[in-house]
């Protein structure tokens, strides 16, 4: 009867049509990743290791164990530090586990991740004996933080699990499972979970850690944020059509609000031909970004030091330049671009004779007396630097002070940080900023360190290098220098950058890292000089002071926003 009243004898086949689609819907997504960002349980944390800390003091390595190489476990892990990938099938051979052993024994801790499981306990879940045995020597011979992607009741099968230094488990081995897993060992999200049974009685119900809250970004999904999809297909719609204009072939774009990463999606291709798909972890020539991203952060930490007075002028640190026309311009100017400076200089003009490198100063082949990379076959003379800075020195000045934004005064910068620091520009940033935020993918002359596929191109230089640029800086003063200056030339990805400006935005700490004190880092990201009709603060652009004019940012930024963009299409910009 009351299979009847419920109509069940007018018989309806379900429609099956997009049942994938209508089954896994926004919402369903969003509520598996709340389920399991809850469940994932720290099951030990001996020394409180987790959340990773100190990052830069940490050689760090991840090992697969398993059918197949977890990109997604792998990937996660990267967005937050260097983590050199292994993988080691759960059916080794004996030389194949020797070699591994051999080449971990380098790292401080190894990440150490157990998947193709599966859900039969009369086959230990899909973990054999091997990987058991693996596991429990790898522990005597490094720190581990083992992540176990199965059944809660796989614990038992552990050998000496309380020598582990950090024990996650995850309980399936599915995209949230692993994401999620990566962010809890990097501290992008906290511990909450417990166990849901007894495994043993050293492990009975309700074990679990919970750590404090995130203390670096998290990735989540727009709807924990109250944002809309309508919202999301906007900026879909802007890359898309961007792409469509042939404004660029490609792009990726990283948003994040309250810490939280909630849109992060790669368009369209390296090139126009659509050969090489582009990548959120790709990296690009990020071009005047560099004048926050390397000089501005360098200034500001030995201004935090009291290092360098803002005041000053640029002889104070130079003495070279006493008795020219730029001895007497003072930082605070330079970084605020009002320090009567030209714009630029084209160097590389003086370079070309009858339409091509002058033979004088290039080579086709690297050597001592051309060291420097400016492209595929073409190497300056060592010397060329000199005459750089020479032509900056003797540049004339603008008569008028008002804002010109010019690239002259950060090449100076750059010499003032190795002074007073007295190490290399590079060395300075990674030690100080890219190593312990993380940023392993930031820095100066790319192709020492990454394969050319992770690289976008920047243009075809008919005007000079006469081939695609790629992995070599596309601003010419930068090439002429050996690919490292204060201006442009540095090289990043958007997840490093999100770091950085996410560190700003928390007035400097990141990580319970203190980076500069609160009030540095509202002083260089204030406005310096709005009677004098400049809207930059020192180093960082900001919004218009008139409304009506076109600025660098949206009308709805607020006037406490800031940030920079970059000759090459790159822009980030942040608004506390």
């Amino acid at each position: 009867m009351y299979k009847y009243k419920a109509g069940l004898n007018h018989y309806k086949p379900i429609d099956t049509d997009s049942l994938i689609q209508n089954i896994n819907t926004k919402e369903a997504k969003y509520l598996q990743h709340v389920l399991y960002e809850n469940a994932i349980t720290l099951v030990q944390n001996n020394n409180d290791i987790l959340p990773l800390q100190n990052i830069d003091k940490l050689h760090l390595a991840s090992l697969s164990i398993g059918d197949t190489l977890s990109g997604t476990f792998s990937s996660m892990l990267s967005r937050y530090a260097r983590v050199d990938q292994y993988f080691l099938s759960k059916n080794y051979k004996k030389q194949e586990a020797d070699s591994i052993l051999k080449a971990l024994g380098k790292y401080e801790y190894v990440i150490v991740a157990l998947l193709s499981t599966n859900n039969l306990p009369a086959g230990n879940f899909g973990i054999i004996h091997k990987s058991l045995d693996f596991i429990d020597t790898l522990q005597k011979q490094n720190n581990i933080i083992l992540n176990v992607f199965a059944n809660p009741y796989t614990l038992s099968l552990f050998k000496n699990i309380e020598c582990i230094d950090a024990l996650i488990l995850s309980y399936q081995n599915n995209i949230y499972a692993e994401e999620l897993s990566a962010q809890l060992i990097f501290g992008g999200i906290a511990s909450k979970g417990k166990l849901p049974v007894t495994v043993t009685p050293e492990l009975p119900l309700n074990t679990g850690i919970q750590t404090d809250s995130a203390i670096r970004l998290k990735y989540t999904l727009p709807r924990e944020l109250n944002i809309s999809e309508n919202d999301i297909s906007k900026i879909d719609s802007i890359a898309l059509n961007g792409i469509k204009n042939k404004a660029y072939p490609g792009c990726v774009v990283l948003v994040a609000k309250d810490g939280k990463v909630f849109y992060n999606k790669a368009f369209g291709y390296h090139t126009y031909d659509k050969k090489l798909p582009l990548l959120t972890t790709d990296i690009f020539d990020v071009a005047s970004i560099t004048k926050i991203e390397a000089t501005t952060m360098a200034i500001m930490k030995l201004y935090d030091e009291g290092k360098i007075i803002l005041n000053k002028n640029l002889e104070f640190y130079l003495p070279y330049l006493n008795g020219t026309n730029k001895g007497h311009i003072v930082i605070k100017d330079v970084l605020a671009h009002q320090a009567k400076l030209k714009a630029w200089i084209p160097f590389y003009l003086e370079t070309i004779k009858k339409g091509i490198p002058d033979p004088k100063l290039y080579s086709k082949v690297k050597s001592k007396k051309f060291p420097f990379r400016v492209a595929d076959s073409l190497y300056v003379r060592k010397d060329y630097p000199d005459t750089i800075m020479k032509k900056i020195i003797e540049s004339p000045l603008n008569k008028k002070k008002e804002y010109l934004y010019s690239d002259l005064g950060f090449y100076l910068l750059m010499k003032i940080v190795e002074k007073v620091s007295g190490q290399d520009f590079y060395s300075y940033l990674y030690e100080n900023f890219y190593k312990p935020l993380g940023m392993a993918n930031t820095g100066f002359r790319p192709r020492e360190r990454f394969k050319l596929s992770r690289i976008i191109p920047t243009e075809i230089d008919y005007a000079w290098r006469k081939q695609l640029v790629i992995g070599d800086v596309n601003d010419q003063g930068a090439a002429l220098l050996g690919g490292i200056s204060g201006h442009a030339g540095l090289f990043s990805n958007a997840y490093d950058m999100a770091a950085l400006m996410q560190m700003l935005l928390q007035k400097g700490e990141y990580a319970n890292k203190r980076y500069f004190k609160a009030s540095t880092v509202d002083e260089f990201t204030k406005c310096q000089f709005p009677s004098n009709k400049n809207r930059r603060g020192l180093g960082f652009d900001k919004p218009t002071l008139d409304s009506k004019e076109a600025g660098p940012c949206c009308k709805s930024a607020s006037a406490l926003s800031y940030g920079h963009s970059g000759d090459t299409g790159t822009y980030c910009w942040v608004d506390p």
